[in-house]
């Protein structure tokens, strides 16, 4: 029961950090343009953002840094 518990609480933190940096890539950029930008590979992140997001906190961290940048370089 406790294996169950602790990959139902993985998740819910992963769907957290995914609704997340979705919620500031539409700050960032359009919806449209927010929720493909998540869904395609990127080259400079080395995969799919959504994958990087939730896969681990870390990968949320580099996601958020990379549309910090788009965001102040205005593109």
């Amino acid at each position: 029961m406790k294996a169950a518990h602790a990959s139902l609480l993985l998740g819910n933190a992963a769907r957290e950090r995914r609704d997340d940096t979705i919620a500031f890539a539409m700050s960032v950029m359009s919806a449209d343009e927010a929720l493909a930008f998540m869904n395609s590979a990127n080259a400079v992140l080395g995969g799919r953002p959504i994958d990087l997001v939730m896969a681990s906190e870390r990968g949320r961290r580099v996601v958020r840094a990379h549309l910090s940048v788009i965001s102040l370089s205005g593109t």
